[in-house]
């Protein structure tokens, strides 16, 4: 296995300390695998050598859960490899010991591992018996009850009330959230938040104030003098400016910068301008960047300090009340937790921490876990580095990327990253490794984040959570090095963006450009091979819209405003009326949402006829005569009727899920949507608030409500739900940080003008300064302070600004290197300031970044998305193209082979097992699952053995999905028997493995037709293609008996591949499992055979496009 020389020197690296700078895609994943593997191996080849260790001495922590099965996962796969590798017995006897103890290794998120400690010495952690861990969104909702609870105490609103000049009940609210989150992610000790003192926070602020204002007098004064020294280089000046110079030079002369502050800035308030002059510029720019760069700032900053350092008494009052609102809030929430047995992640970290102080815990698990590896230690918060710090492992091996730390939002502290780093280099102990080689992107991208970066990341930084740029190297060339693989796309002020977007990504697909890497080979770019990232989700909806307008098919992730989507809002609106049919509130909101779609006219025509004292649903309810009024509201009213009947009075007595999704599709919402662009995502939306309703096990509508209410209200990031679509051919739209740790070939980035917000908050906590605020009252009433602020709020807001900036670079960072063979950056001509737009254009001004860059884009397509032949030309008299029919390789199948079974099918939509094909020559052995599901378990345990992992366990996690005993049992004798076939020595007959279960959709113009499917398995033998379909049918003596009935699907995978990647494919085959002695069995191409397919395809679209009678239907082919 070759590594690089990092690579090498961080895996089998021997000092107690290694940081690791791991760079974008430069194979991090793999590099602590492969130490883990070296560690054990260690351990077998040589017993007595100090850092050898059996894998569960290993503790290896991940950032997410998914990463940590990924993880464990290679680590499988890789021991797996050892014990086919092996010689001797007893080689193979210790990695078998080791797979053993993979299932018992800590590989996991820091959370998990607190459980397990907790776990492991509850008695000390003083924890009752049984505890529950609640999550963020059930933490937020207790939180909400106690809160509330309090604001119903006299003592709590009092202190409170003065707060109420200046903030809302709901702000001051979010304020305690906020800050108690924080200082709980900070503080190592649970009790910390009880020992708050005001009295040291005020002398913590003042003491700051003191100091910065001694800094910038001091960075002014030096600044100041250098600029007046360069007066003397400029003679010819106006007799003001020469007026200017010498009050300048002479107030200068005698000024000192240990004088008091105030003194120091009156004498400069006296001999400095009182405003600038843009003539300045030309004539003698010292005076002007002076003025502008250094006086300006400084004057303003005094002024927003108010000439004072001090506190004043209100602003030390309402301190006082905010700190004991906290502590009575954090008091309440800690004690109804204990009470209830409940502990919240935080508490996971702080009840670990505190455990650990005990020495001989510290003792026994530095014994037990000898060594530590953290993946993505630039997202830790400062709670789990104090965990590491008590454990104080042997080996501590930490793998980061400051250059990647997005999270600060969670708590995540990229300075302990830097800090750490330091420490490294000045330990005799520890090394630093640079991780720099990137194997994801190629070379011309690669080239144009370095020039970015290291234009607007500085080489030194001056803070401790400012990133230190180190170039990325390359490992993969372009397609052609004469064409760009950057595109900068700036827009007029007048155009939509998004719009101009959608036609680049049109004009991409028409042209087949550019060619995007698959597999090691060049190809079309499908819309799979296309990621959005946007840095926000504010103008979401308006990509969408663009999108949809040119039909471009799309999978939002995380998409924002899940509840306000037009979809989920209609079946709201249904249940809260189901909830109160009697309230008009709900009722009319009913009437003009889509599922019945009264104007406003109509409604008030409604209330036209409403004899006196009558109510809107007790008119309508009771409506019996069409001629009162009139067939549109008769016919809502009919509606309304119907539903009452339906669902008022009946309760679920299937399954929640089951009852409404009936409902769901009785009331018409589902036909409706499935109508619309995009429908099939739609549909997805509501069966995810449905999946939401039947996880809260909500049985009342009541209790539906009081969910959706919770759930609108604490997750406002509720994603959209992600959709299964047939041939998978999406693109894909998701926000930088849920792309993280993700590449794709072609990556888009709108909003490149975009300004980043600054850092917010009126109220805020600062781990050196304390809690901090700045209030401002609206109110013109005297008694009432306009604004009220603590010294310290002007530091933390300045730090924040800048630490919020300095993420955004980070965040840009993130975006771009998500991309693999091409970079697409979007935005408005007329970029904010601090914006994306900005950091590349100031890279274009300071580097030779513009060579990569391809800013003409050329012309755009007008047209939407609709998949063509390749050689389709459109007649001219045409102006428009002709719309594709599509279908699946499975409905052309059974199309082909039985006419009634199409019809029961595909155009009544009777369900599979509905429909009258009892004997379908396809049809496998018999077994308690579908056929369908039998072959998805089979293409699963082939895929895992394929990536080295054993039989056993291949069969094991192929059959998880299965909960019953008995049908597991009988799935399971059946799987292993096909397995026999598929052995290691066939499989290494069919050749390297290229590709599994590979989505297609390609355009067969001849027939009329958009063929979309998935071919099983792709394989490369001797440097030709080869395609395989697995079959697990039946067979009376050999497998080639199936390959008359398959040949019609081999020969468009054939077809399919071939447009698709453009290369040759050398065989189709099928592969039965069932044929023991010859399981592969290979088509012979015929140009007569391929034509006859190519008739039925066009039948088939004839007849979806003119066929009404079933007779029409079942009629042969011609």
């Amino acid at each position: 296995m070759k590594f690089n020389q990092a690579q090498e020197q961080a895996i089998f690296n021997e000092h107690s300390l290694v940081v690791i700078s791991a760079g974008a895609g430069s194979g991090k994943t793999r590099v602590l695998t492969e130490r883990i593997v070296y560690l054990c191996d260690l351990k077998r080849t040589n017993p007595e050598h100090r850092m050898g260790v059996t894998i569960d001495e290993i503790v290896a922590i991940t950032f997410t859960e998914k990463a940590a099965r990924e993880m464990k996962d290679r680590i499988r796969s890789r021991i797996n490899e050892k014990i086919a590798d092996s010689v001797e017995d007893e080689e193979q006897r210790f990695w078998l010991e080791q797979k053993d103890a993979l299932e018992r290794t800590i590989i996991s998120t820091f959370h998990s591992f607190c459980q397990q400690i907790l776990s492991q010495y509850a008695i000390y952690a003083k924890l009752p018996p049984r505890i529950k861990v609640i999550d963020e969104l059930e933490a937020n909702q207790l939180k909400k009850e106690l809160i509330q609870k309090l604001f119903q105490q006299a003592a709590f609103v009092e202190r409170a009330e003065p707060f109420f000049d200046y903030l809302t009940k709901d702000s001051l609210t979010d304020y305690l959230f906020s800050i108690l989150n924080q200082m709980r992610e900070w503080f190592v000790g649970p009790s910390k938040v009880q020992e708050l003192r005001v009295e040291e926070m005020v002398e913590i602020q003042k003491a700051a104030v003191r100091q910065q204002l001694l800094e910038k007098i001091q960075s002014f004064h030096t600044k100041a003098n250098d600029y007046i020294r360069q007066f003397s280089a400029y003679g010819e000046l106006t007799a003001a400016q020469k007026k200017h110079v010498q009050k300048i030079e002479t107030g200068f002369a005698n000024l000192h910068e240990r004088l008091p502050v105030r003194e120091y800035l009156e004498i400069c308030e006296e001999c400095m301008p009182n405003r600038t002059d843009k003539k300045w510029q030309e004539q003698i720019p010292p005076l002007y960047d002076l003025f502008e760069l250094e006086w300006k700032p400084l004057k303003k900053w005094w002024k927003d300090m108010s000439g004072s350092i001090g506190f004043s008494e209100q602003s030390v009052d309402l301190l006082k009340r905010l700190v004991e609102l906290i502590k009575q809030f954090d008091y309440a929430y800690q004690s109804r937790k204990d009470y209830l047995g409940f502990v919240d992640f935080s508490d996971l970290q702080q009840k670990a921490v505190s455990l650990l102080n005990n020495p001989s815990i510290q003792a026994a698990c530095r014994k037990q876990y000898r060594h530590f590896m953290i993946d993505e230690f630039q997202d830790t918060n400062q709670l789990q580095l104090e965990m590491l710090k008590r454990i104080d492992p042997d080996y501590q091996f930490i793998v980061g990327d400051t250059k990647q730390s997005i999270y600060r939002f969670r708590g995540a502290n990229v300075s302990l990253m830097n800090q750490l780093e330091e420490d490294a280099e000045t330990d005799q102990d520890a090394e630093t490794i640079l991780m720099n080689t990137n194997y994801r992107t190629t070379d011309p991208v690669i080239q144009t984040v370095n020039h970015i970066f290291s234009s607007i990341m500085k080489p030194e930084p001056d803070f401790a959570f400012e990133t230190k740029y180190t170039a990325l190297e390359a490992a993969r060339e372009p397609e052609s090095i004469e064409k760009k693989s950057i595109e900068l796309f700036k827009t007029d002020e007048d155009e939509d963006q998004y719009i101009q977007l959608a036609r680049r990504l049109v004009t991409m697909m028409e042209e087949g450009k550019p060619l995007v890497n698959s597999n090691g080979e060049w190809q079309r770019p499908s819309w799979k091979d296309i990621a959005i990232l946007i840095p926000t989700r504010t103008q979401l909806l308006q990509l969408e819209r663009a999108l949809t307008a040119y039909q471009i098919p799309y999978t939002v992730y995380g998409g924002i405003a899940f509840f306000q989507r037009q979809e989920v809002i209609d079946f709201i609106h249904f249940i809260r009326w189901l909830n109160r049919p009697f309230e008009e509130l709900y009722l009319t909101a009913l009437l003009r949402s889509p599922l019945i779609g009264l104007t406003l006219n109509e409604l008030l025509d409604i209330q036209e006829q409403l004899e006196e004292g009558q109510s809107l649903y007790e008119f309508l309810y009771t409506l019996k005569n069409e001629l009162i009024a009139g067939p549109v509201i008769f016919e809502a009213a009919l509606k309304l009727q119907g539903w009452l009947e339906a669902y008022i009075s009946s309760k679920p007595t299937q399954s929640i899920s089951s009852y409404l999704q009936r409902m769901f599709e009785d009331i018409g919402l589902k036909n409706s949507l499935l109508l619309q662009e995009n429908g099939l995502q739609k549909v997805k939306n509501v069966e995810k608030l449905i999946g939401l309703l039947e996880q809260n096990q909500c049985r009342l509508y009541e209790e539906m409500v009081e969910v959706i209410d919770e759930r609108m209200q604490l997750s406002e990031k509720e994603g959209e739900a992600e959709i299964e679509r047939l041939d998978g051919d999406a693109l894909h739209i998701m926000t930088v940080h849920a792309s993280k740790g993700l590449e794709f070939p072609i990556v888009c980035l709108p909003q490149m003008d975009r300004r980043p917000r600054p850092d917010a908050g009126l109220i805020r906590f600062h781990p050196e300064l304390g809690i901090v605020f700045r209030l401002e009252s609206d109110e013109e009433e005297e008694q009432i302070t306009a604004v009220v602020e603590t010294p310290g709020y002007p530091i933390a807001k300045e730090l924040g600004n800048l630490e919020a900036r300095e993420e955004e670079k980070r965040l840009f960072y993130v975006a771009a290197t998500r991309a693999r063979d091409h970079l697409l950056m979007v935005g408005c001509e007329k970029g904010s300031k601090h914006s994306w737009l900005e950091m590349v254009e100031y890279a274009q001004s300071a580097t030779g970044l513009s060579q990569l860059i391809e800013e003409e884009i050329g012309t755009l397509s007008e047209q939407v998305w609709l998949p063509v032949g390749q050689n389709y030309e459109v007649p001219k008299l045409l102006k428009s193209r002709e719309v594709l029919t599509p279908l699946s390789v499975s409905e052309v199948m059974t199309f082909i082979h039985d006419k009634g079974t199409y019809f029961e099918r595909y155009v009544l939509g009777l369900e599979e097992e509905r429909s009258s094909n009892e004997h379908s020559p396809t049809q496998e052995e018999a077994l308690p699952i579908k056929a369908n599901e039998f072959g998805t378990i089979v293409h699963k345990a082939c895929e895992l053995l394929d990536n080295g992992i054993d039989e056993e366990q291949a069969i094991d996690q192929s059959l998880n999905k299965i909960s019953e005993a008995d049908v597991k049992e009988k799935v399971r004798l059946e799987l292993q028997e096909l397995l026999k076939t598929y052995n290691q020595k066939i499989r290494a007959q069919l050749g390297r493995p290229v590709a599994n279960e590979w989505s297609f959709s390609f355009p067969l113009a001849q027939a009329g037709a958009e063929i979309i499917g998935e071919i099983d398995k792709i394989v490369e033998r001797e440097g030709m293609i080869h395609l395989i379909d697995f079959k697990t049918n039946k067979i009376e003596q050999t497998g080639g008996e199936l390959l008359s009935i398959y040949e019609p699907q081999l020969y468009l995978y054939k077809m399919a591949y071939e447009y698709q990647v453009q290369k040759a494919v050398e065989s189709t085959s099928l592969f039965v499992f069932r044929d023991q002695h010859k399981p592969i069995h290979s088509l012979v191409f015929s140009e007569a055979n391929e034509k006859k397919l190519m008739t039925e395809i066009q039948e088939l679209v004839r007849r979806k496009k003119t066929a009404t009678a079933k007779s029409e239907w079942l009629a042969s082919s011609q």
